[in-house]
């Protein structure tokens, strides 16, 4: 029989968990690969938006490692989707600067993946904040079995009505000055742990 052991996730993280009660940040980092597809996402927010009239003054969806999806900009596929007021981008950042942009934000996002079974390592950054995560992901897929029984979910791409529920009820929550526990607050996710799994099969082999 198969064992999956994860990358894990590292202790060092933590640190750069921070605070934000000013603004709703929705916020995703990294290169916007090919497959990625953003559209969804910024109609969601959109539908949100429309949704949750008074959500408009303080939400803002900050991406930054790229600034296009598949030759066009982030910010005309945003205008397109009719969210560019509350649209930011940016090149590379320093990865500490990316965790500190992780770890103040109200949501965490995780685009489609073209691999089903990929697991990406920001994933093992995002668990260790006290953050909620939205990935956008069929059930079947590695990053969606992996979210179960956390305080986070996984949407299908193509619910944009589940996504906007997502960031409404997370909005309402965070007026509240409601915060999540980190999804490794049990240690689940930590890197000791998979070592400690593949060791102990390596032993029974």
């Amino acid at each position: 029989s198969a064992l999956a052991i994860m990358n894990g996730a590292d202790p060092d993280v933590r640190e750069f968990a921070g605070f934000n009660d000013t603004t709703f940040d929705i916020v995703h980092t990294g290169l916007v690969y090919f497959g990625r597809d953003p559209r969804n996402l910024f109609r969601a927010v959109k539908l949100f938006l429309d949704q949750v009239v008074e959500a408009r003054a303080v939400v803002r969806v900050r991406f930054a490692g790229g600034e296009s999806y598949a030759g066009v900009s982030l910010d005309t596929i945003a205008e397109e989707c009719g969210i560019a007021e509350w649209f930011s981008c940016t090149a590379h950042i320093p990865r500490e600067e990316a965790l500190r942009l992780c770890g103040s934000a109200a949501v965490n996002v995780l685009l489609p993946q073209d691999e089903p079974l990929a697991i990406p390592s920001k994933v093992f950054e995002y668990v260790q904040l006290p953050v909620w995560m939205l990935a956008i992901a069929k059930p079947d897929d590695a990053v969606a079995q992996l979210l179960e029984d956390t305080t986070s979910r996984a949407v299908d791409p193509d619910d944009i009505q589940g996504m906007a529920t997502f960031f409404g009820d997370r909005f309402r929550a965070w007026k509240r000055g409601e915060r999540p526990e980190p999804m490794n607050a049990d240690g689940r996710f930590d890197r000791s742990r998979q070592v400690d799994r593949l060791l102990d099969a390596m032993d029974a082999i």
